[in-house]
């Protein structure tokens, strides 16, 4: 009897975990299914142009998956921009309703084979810009014999994961007056609010004291003098000064070269990353810099690319994303790029990053495997 008795029971327990599976499961399939059924109801909301309708009913879809990081992301860039919001949340709901497939291969074997590129540009942007500067030959500065090689193995990775358009700028044709109406003209014209820009610059720097003790930092151009360069150079105030007449809300500067950067502000999160609320992350414009030592230390370099825009391309990979979330945030590249270069270099070139403008973070990139 008592054998029995076991039997009976160890049976009830399987069953009541059987029902509690079910049910759980149950629960979590139906709460997908409303949120389909809300989106679909969003949609017909369009239709009938009532699109405050529409955008609560998104908004209700997105709230019975609270737990979808990308969905969750991509509202903050909604609200930035209203006039987008529908079309962007439309975007993101069909993605979420849908199965991501990596587009993986077989072989004859059956042996699957992923595609090299790990990463992509975040789907909430509406078009990624690039501006790529190297210069080694210098008409009156010392000559680089890393900066043009960097460039372009990062305008490679670039194409790779998707930006939209680029432009190069390579030795001679890096003269200051071309430079400025790639940042200055051309941007404020193309680049619109939800579009991600990002400069790469590989060459001559300098660091000086201004009078009364305040410093400024500036790029050297293919044309500069090498002496009198005030007014042949691009200092850092000039960026900022036209960042801020850029419409995108993102702009990044990867600066390849030994500069310090007076005013940037580090990221409050630290090595910590923790975000707690998605919708709090970008409130603002913000102008993220990353340069790849400071002034007074030395570029490390071999075979043609420098130790820097080597590690920078590991980034771009997908393994600067440190706590594993599936995104790239530009304060994790900045401590991807600080750690590995600062140990490989022996402490003798140290990246640092931080915000010219505006607070919080931005998505840089997107784990696509």
């Amino acid at each position: 009897m008592p054998q029995l008795l076991q039997k009976r029971k160890a049976i009830s327990t399987f069953i009541l975990c059987l029902f509690v599976f079910v049910i759980f499961h149950c629960n979590t399939g139906f709460a997908v299914t409303m949120a389909l059924k809300t989106y679909e109801k969003g949609l017909k909301a369009i239709k009938s142009n009532d699109y405050e309708m529409a955008i609560e009913l998104f908004r209700k879809a997105v709230s019975l998956e609270p737990d979808d990081k990308k969905i969750r992301i991509g509202m903050i860039y909604y609200d930035y921009a209203p006039n987008e919001k529908l079309r962007y949340c439309i975007d993101m709901l069909k993605k979420h309703s849908e199965e991501i497939v990596e587009g993986d291969e077989a072989d004859a074997e059956g042996t699957e084979i992923k595609k090299k590129t790990r990463v992509k540009i975040p789907d909430f942007y509406t078009t990624s810009f690039a501006i790529i500067i190297g210069i080694d030959d210098y008409e009156n500065w010392p000559l680089l014999g890393y900066a043009v090689n960097s460039a372009l193995a990062f305008k490679q990775k670039l194409e790779e994961i998707g930006f939209d358009q680029i432009v190069t700028l390579l030795d001679r044709e890096a003269v200051k007056d071309r430079i400025l109406d790639e940042l200055h003209y051309n941007l404020m014209g193309k680049a619109g609010i939800n579009d991600l820009v990002l400069v790469y610059f590989a060459g001559h720097s300098r660091n000086e004291d201004a009078s009364k003790g305040r410093k400024n930092s500036y790029l050297i151009p293919a044309d500069a003098p090498s002496a009198d360069v005030s007014r042949a150079v691009i200092s850092i105030e000039q960026l900022k000064d036209i960042s801020a007449v850029i419409p995108a809300k993102h702009i990044f500067y990867i600066i390849d070269s030994c500069i310090s950067i007076p005013d940037i502000r580090e990221s409050e999160d630290g090595a910590q990353h923790v975000i707690d609320s998605f919708e709090a992350m970008a409130p603002e414009k913000i102008v993220y810099v990353i340069t790849a030592c400071n002034a007074g230390e030395l570029i490390q370099e071999a075979n043609g690319i420098d130790l820097f825009t080597r590690h920078l391309l590991h980034a771009f990979e997908g393994e600067s994303d440190i706590n594993d979330d599936g995104f790239v945030l530009c304060s994790e590249l900045e401590e991807y790029l600080h750690t590995h270069v600062s140990k490989d270099s022996l402490q003798k070139q140290n990246p640092r990053g931080g915000r010219l403008e505006g607070r919080g973070e931005f998505f840089l990139l997107e784990r696509a495997d």
